[in-house]
C-alpha cells in the first residue's frame, strides 16, 4: 500500500504539462518512518555492540539503505545521466559499511577467543585495528625470518654493539636524562 499525495500548482504546468493534480509520494514520510523503525531497531540491538563506533556504522548502513530506495521515488532528485547521485552514494555507503562492519565483527570475535581482548569487553575501532596491524607486522617478521642463514650471520655481525658503544651509549643515556631532568625543575 503507497500513501499518495497530489500537487497541484503553477508548477505543475510547468514542470509536468498539466493543470491537472500530479500524484507523488509522500518521501518525507517514507524517510521519517523508515528513521523511526532504525531508530528503534538500534535502540534494542545497543547492547550487542561490540566496539565504540558500531552503531554509528549501524545508523548510516540503516540510512543508507533506506536512502537508496526512497530516492528512487522522488521525482525531484538531482541526475548525472539516468543516475540518481543521492541513491548512488546512499548505495555506496551501504556497500563500504556492510562488509566493514562484518569484518570488524568477525576481527573483535576472533581476538576475544585468542585472549587478546577479554569477554565482553567493549572495545574501540582503534584497538581492534592496531591488533590486527601487530599481527600483521608479526607475520612479516616471521615470514623475514625464514632468509637464507648466510644472510642472518651478517645482519647478526652488524648489529653486535661492542664494549665501547654500549659504554658509550649508557653515558649518553644518563646525560639525556639528567638534561631533561633539569629542564623539568626549570619549568
Amino acid at each position: 500500500v503507497f500513501c499518495r499525495m497530489s500537487l497541484q500548482n503553477d508548477l505543475t504546468r510547468l514542470e509536468f504539462g498539466t493543470f491537472d493534480a500530479v500524484c507523488v509520494h509522500p518521501t518525507f514520510f517514507y524517510e521519517s518512518l523508515w528513521n523511526f523503525i532504525g531508530f528503534v531497531l538500534i535502540n534494542i540491538f545497543h547492547r550487542k555492540r561490540k566496539y565504540n563506533g558500531e552503531i554509528l556504522i549501524w545508523y548510516f548502513s540503516w540510512y543508507g539503505l533506506g536512502r537508496t530506495f526512497i530516492e528512487l521515488l522522488r521525482t525531484d532528485s538531482l541526475m548525472i545521466g539516468n543516475i540518481r547521485v543521492s541513491a548512488m552514494l546512499s548505495f555506496l555507503l551501504v556497500l563500504v559499511l556492510v562488509p566493514a562492519e562484518i569484518i570488524l565483527r568477525k576481527l573483535h570475535k576472533q581476538y576475544t577467543q585468542e585472549g587478546l581482548l577479554a569477554e565482553g569487553e567493549i572495545t574501540d575501532i582503534k584497538t581492534i585495528l592496531t591488533i590486527f596491524m601487530n599481527k600483521k607486522k608479526s607475520s612479516v617478521q616471521v615470514q623475514r625470518s625464514e632468509v637464507p642463514s648466510q644472510m642472518e650471520d651478517k645482519k647478526e655481525n652488524n648489529d653486535v654493539m661492542t664494549s665501547e658503544n654500549k659504554e658509550n651509549h649508557a653515558e649518553f643515556s644518563a646525560e639525556s636524562e639528567e638534561m631533561k631532568n633539569g629542564r623539568k625543575k626549570e619549568i
